[in-house]
């Protein structure tokens, strides 16, 4: 055997999990297990001149002798044969230049692209028939399995074509990565959407237009009014399920992680430095949207929330609800892909319980790579056209291309923006509702007549080690 010349490599796979090492398992006894390879496996044995030096050009078999050393059917190696015969006429008719990378590539690249749209009807499946229900061995739920199983398919599919080209190879793994950076943000939103329903604050009860007139008086006599309905503060009760959401996030970052070192990104980044992947092809601009600073308006409560979009009223981004509160911070992140310079609107709206949003003001800024290109990030006050209310924006800019570093890149972020937004909403929940119970006048209640300010600090003097 070692005469023979250097054979295949001996392939070593560490699996970060059960689940993937059994996913690698039985994809390699599939390969293994191929009738078509088993037979053109068995027929090159056959002619190996070390085992059988004397067999010559010619091999005496009939298809049912092959059938029996294969263990298939005669019908079935019948067909691996005319396979086989297929394939050989195919190689006499190439001449030696004959590039198979650069011809099948286009193939390739079609079917990748196939791929990513299956992959995510796939995702949104696995979301929607997510109950959001943990085991004993898991703290996340079905769906970042299910996207992990759907996300590594074309990447095993790219493995299984031994491309010869490691430059085209890694090509072809950047524009996987690409739809990888789609697909988790895909991800994020249909489950930061499925969060923020339970994040909502109660609607209140609708009033029955057939009601007697002695019952409507009644409840007008005994229960609070409308108004003092919508300025009271509730309890926010967390749902088990939204924390399953928030673990949700923490795995699809391990998926990420598990996917950026089987790809060996760092490797491919390396093969594709000075190509055109490598050079940039557009501006992201990284708008944040930090606070807001209104006038008095004589609203019982006011809930507010920013939308930014472009020139043709297409939405860019949205930030959460900000509860009761004149001086809202954000703190949200959008990005922008800006081919050229434009312009982009900011608008800040008062949440309504019931019925659309009411427009508090609105602004705009012009995204010029000329203007905030020198410095890191520029801090942009905009000031509201309808209440005299100032928006500050925190404005930086960045270079984007294809390249595989990049898209990763984008895809942590995401993952991370988005589990940071889902917990500002959870704090803000709670803080207010802190802040309802823990005022001024509920300290002063429980103090029974000293100073509030005395027993906060005889409580700190209390709390230090």
């Amino acid at each position: 055997w070692t005469e023979a010349g250097v054979g295949a490599l001996v392939t070593g796979y560490v699996a970060d999990t059960e689940h993937d090492e059994a996913r690698w398992i039985s994809q390699e006894i599939d390969r293994l297990a191929d009738p078509d390879v088993r037979v053109a496996r068995n027929l090159a044995a056959l002619f190996n001149p070390v085992l059988y030096p004397g067999v010559g050009q010619v091999l005496r078999i009939t298809q049912q002798e092959l059938a029996y050393l294969v263990g298939l059917s005669r019908q079935r190696v019948n067909e691996a044969l005319a396979l086989c015969q297929r394939v050989r006429a195919w190689q006499r008719s190439c001449d030696d230049a004959f590039d198979a990378c650069a011809y099948f590539r286009p193939c390739v690249v079609l079917w990748l692209e196939l791929s990513e749209a299956r992959t995510a009807e796939w995702i949104r499946s696995a979301v929607q028939h997510d109950a959001l229900h943990v085991s004993d061995t898991t703290t996340h739920s079905t769906s970042v399995q299910d996207m992990l199983d759907a996300l590594q398919q074309p990447l095993a599919f790219l493995e299984s074509l031994a491309w010869a080209d490691e430059t085209d190879l890694a090509a072809l793994l950047s524009l996987l990565a690409g739809s990888y950076e789609r697909h988790i943000a895909l991800y994020c939103h249909l489950m930061a959407d499925r969060y923020m329903l339970d994040m909502r604050p109660p609607s209140l009860p609708e009033a029955s237009s057939d009601a007697p007139l002695w019952v409507v008086r009644a409840k007008q006599a005994v229960l609070p009014s409308e108004q003092q309905m919508r300025s009271a503060v509730r309890p926010f009760v967390l749902q088990p399920h939204s924390c399953v959401i928030l673990n949700n996030m923490e795995a699809a970052r391990q998926l990420l992680d598990t996917l950026y070192r089987r790809m060996e990104a760092d490797t491919q980044a390396e093969r594709l430095r000075g190509t055109t992947a490598d050079v940039p092809r557009s501006m992201v601009f990284s708008v944040k949207i930090v606070q807001a600073e209104l006038p008095v308006l004589d609203v019982p409560r006011l809930d507010t929330l920013v939308t930014l979009s472009d020139a043709r009223g297409t939405r860019l981004g949205k930030t959460r609800t900000l509860y009761d509160t004149r001086v809202p911070r954000w703190d949200e992140v959008v990005d922008i892909d800006c081919p050229t310079a434009q312009w982009i609107s900011a608008t800040v709206w008062r949440r309504s319980l019931h019925g659309e949003p009411h427009l508090l003001g609105r602004a705009s800024v012009y995204l010029d790579p000329r203007v905030f290109g020198d410095v890191p990030t520029h801090d942009v006050w905009l000031t509201l056209d309808r209440t005299g209310g100032k928006l500050l924006l925190r404005v930086s800019m960045d270079e984007a291309h294809d390249g595989i570093l990049y898209t990763f890149g984008r895809a942590f972020r995401t993952v991370k923006r988005t589990e940071a937004d889902m917990t500002r909403v959870l704090v803000d929940h709670i803080s207010l509702y802190m802040r309802h119970v823990l005022s001024r006048p509920v300290l002063a209640a429980l103090v029974r007549g000293r100073r509030v300010d005395r027993a906060l600090r005889a409580l700190h003097a209390g709390a230090r080690p």
